[in-house]
């Protein structure tokens, strides 16, 4: 281990990644000035940061591979010691470092001492304002099936009540992300709550066989553990969006949570064609080329079986972006054309439906057009302002047009429905982008 050291040292590679790190962040503290002023999109900082991260290790093999000669570069064995001007060039690397760190600490103690200009209107927690007792977590519900083989049901089922309650605006509903996360753990409800930050939390089981299903759902009190209400629901699959209806409902008086001007009532599609779509949703789930390449051809054959159902079109619009802008399967071109017309389509067959207008959005944040973006997002803003997508989509377009504080305020607000997400990275990015 010595001896390596001691090569590494000869070599200069540690001072060589000292000098590219301090100069690394130099970069992205420039373009971090740069874009906000000259309203480029945030993606070119996120762009320079991935190709600095990759070209850290290349130029740590270039350091120990080469040297810096009078003739040239030349690989290190083929220079004789003697001639060898690595002493030189680590004088040379000390300056360069100390030159470096010294812009560094001046930008640090600037960023400081030197208040911001935007220092008072510092952006606090924006937290959802409801009642305090008017917040609930859904939780994934057990699969009960005999063959426990329908999870990618019971999951569904869970997350379409949990959409039909966000859209309440006077009702705080943990993200999925979160709720979803004690599935299968054995956690006591209280300490469930007392995570999430909520009241109430609704819980169940659904046991699916053939055509037929039991779901029973129950509603819990987290303070005092008390079933505030329960139900058990033996029907056919063609009751089952009556059912997410109905359990929806039940939690809303229980909550004496107006829902006025509030639809609950589920779009109605073929039983067939909406079992293939939840398939899509659990295999989508699994974030790999192949699940997602197959999750497309189940959604396509939901599509084929009926297509007046917008869920499904915005789900194969998000497949399409999924697979274009970062698994990379297929050209972003054919990504973009076909996943703009599949998100158009579940706009025209449902103006109400949130997600077509944020996936539109999405890929006309990839086209660079912020403008076109917001407007979309204002649409689906309106229709669910507690939608954490919705959210995450607000602070998106409010950074790629250098709003940052706007941008902060809005991941505290995630935060409060999504109370697992860890935000500290995004936040440390964000003040980064203040200076």
């Amino acid at each position: 281990m010595k001896k390596l050291i001691q090569e590494l040292q000869r070599r200069n590679v540690i001072k060589s990644a000292l000098a590219y790190l301090v100069f690394a962040w130099l970069i992205t503290q420039v373009m971090a000035i740069i874009i906000p002023a000259f309203d480029l999109h945030t993606a070119l900082l996120k762009t320079a940061i991935v190709v600095l991260s990759i070209g850290f290790p290349l130029w740590l093999i270039f350091s120990w591979v080469y040297e810096i000669t009078p003739d040239g570069i030349k690989k290190t064995v083929d220079v004789d010691p003697e001639v060898s001007i690595a002493p030189q060039t680590s004088n040379r690397l000390n300056y360069v470092i100390i030159a470096g760190l010294v812009i560094v600490i001046g930008l640090l103690i600037k960023s400081n001492l030197v208040p911001s200009a935007s220092a008072e209107n510092e952006p606090k927690a924006a937290a959802i304002e409801v009642e305090v007792d008017k917040s609930i977590a859904v939780l994934a519900f057990a699969d009960m099936s005999p063959e426990k083989d329908q999870e990618y049901f019971s999951d569904g089922i869970s997350e379409e009540i949990l959409n039909l309650l966000v859209k309440i605006p006077n009702l705080k509903v943990i993200s999925r992300t979160s709720s979803f996360s004690y599935k299968g753990k054995d956690v006591k409800i209280k300490k469930i709550g007392e995570e999430l930050h909520v009241n109430h939390v609704l819980e169940g089981s659904i046991r699916k066989s053939g055509n037929t299903f039991r779901i029973t759902a129950q509603l819990i009190d987290v303070t005092t553990g008390a079933h505030i209400w329960s139900e058990t629901y033996d029907r056919q699959m063609e009751d089952i969006f009556k059912i997410q209806d109905e359990i929806a409902t039940k939690v809303t008086e229980q909550l004496k949570v107006s829902i006025i001007g509030t639809s609950l009532t589920s779009k109605k599609v073929d039983t067939e064609a909406y079992n293939l779509l939840l398939k899509a949703r659990k295999l989508s789930d699994q974030n790999s080329s192949e699940s997602y390449k197959n999750a497309m051809k189940l959604v396509e054959e939901s599509i084929a079986i009926d297509s007046t159902y917008a869920p499904s079109w915005a789900e194969l619009s998000s497949l399409f972006y999924t697979s274009g802008f970062y698994l990379v399967t297929m050209s972003m071109d054919e990504a973009m054309r076909n996943g703009k017309l599949a998100a158009q389509k579940a706009i025209d067959l449902d103006p109400n439906y949130v997600e077509g207008y944020l996936n539109l959005s999405r890929f006309e944040m990839a086209s660079w057009d912020s403008k076109s973006a917001s407007l979309l997002i204002e649409k689906a803003k309106k229709l669910e302002p507690n939608n954490i997508s919705v959210i995450y989509a607000q602070s998106d377009v409010a950074l790629s047009i250098g709003k940052v504080d706007s941008a902060i305020a809005l991941t505290l607000k995630m935060k409060d429905i999504n109370p697992l997400f860890e935000i500290n990275w995004y936040m440390g990015y964000y003040y980064w982008m203040k200076g």
